[in-house]
């Protein structure tokens, strides 16, 4: 199984591909003459450098990062960035041919489906809570939370993914009220804690079985 998904990077398949993708959606923005074919070539270097400088700050990334990308010389980079292409292009036929480029088509098929689990699986556990709750989510227990948040976004995860998360680590101890007011704070946080090391294993796991070209 590739180990991409564990680094927090991802391997761009189709380097040309993305690079024209991203050229063609910066003509679109008339951030360059439409008519150019080529949007970086056909400026003279101080006005690419102006509005590569402009592009990246919309996108959060730095210019010469968007400057590899344009011109197809970055053969990897990190989910991260991915997510930030993916909100900037914002259209979703777009979106869907940047992570073809990104992915590969069989690996975006295998994405579609890993989402479309996790929204079953959140319906499902939302249907079988008693209550909503106020669990006070603060100080140490949101550290962990935010821990766990950084671990998934660096590894691609979709969005639901940390909302499968807190209903699997948080429901079962707050839906007895009792139960969850007559912890002491260092067990409460060890349970915490120990269902969200069970979750960051599980996508590990998720995240390999996803990339692997045999799947």
């Amino acid at each position: 199984m590739s180990r991409q998904w564990d680094s927090g990077r991802v391997a761009i398949r189709d380097a040309p591909g993305l690079a024209s993708l991203l050229r063609q959606v910066i003509r679109s923005r008339r951030l360059v003459d439409p008519a150019d074919s080529d949007v970086m070539r056909a400026l003279p270097r101080g006005a690419q450098t102006e509005i590569l400088e402009h592009v990246a700050r919309q996108i959060g990334i730095s210019r010469s990062q968007l400057h590899r990308l344009v011109n197809g010389k970055l053969d990897g980079t990190s989910w991260r960035t991915v997510g930030k292409l993916e909100r900037w292009v914002g259209e979703a036929s777009i979106v869907t041919r940047l992570r073809r480029c990104v992915l590969g088509k069989d690996t975006a098929r295998r994405r579609r489906e890993y989402v479309a689990y996790l929204d079953r699986e959140i319906e499902r556990l939302r249907n079988h809570r008693a209550a909503k709750h106020d669990f006070p989510f603060i100080g140490e227990l949101r550290a962990e939370l935010e821990k766990f948040s950084s671990y998934a976004q660096d590894r691609g995860c979709p969005a639901p993914r940390l909302q499968l998360a807190m209903l699997r680590v948080v429901d079962p101890v707050i839906g007895w009220r009792r139960l969850w007011r007559s912890l002491e704070p260092d067990e409460l946080l060890a349970i915490v804690r120990d269902g969200f090391r069970r979750e960051r294993r599980l996508v590990k796991r998720e995240m390999q079985v996803m990339s692997d070209p045999a799947g």
